[in-house]
């Protein structure tokens, strides 16, 4: 059985779980989040306002053109 919290599971951006990581949180949930997707998130910073969501939350925001 898994006791972690979910705040302190990473998301890598596909499903798997990569456990606790340095603080980098999704700006609208709270989940934390693989530095992969902090990159991702800082290179698109239009697209995110310049912060940083994890993968679920990513999808309310329509892909730049």
């Amino acid at each position: 059985m898994d006791t972690r919290k979910h705040s302190d599971v990473v998301e890598d951006g596909r499903g798997r779980k990569m456990g606790v990581s340095g603080g980098r949180r999704c700006a609208a949930c709270g989940v934390v989040v693989h530095w992969r997707i902090e990159k991702f998130c800082l290179q698109h910073r239009q697209q995110f306002g310049g912060h940083i969501y994890c993968m679920r939350c990513q999808a309310a925001f329509p892909a730049a053109s």
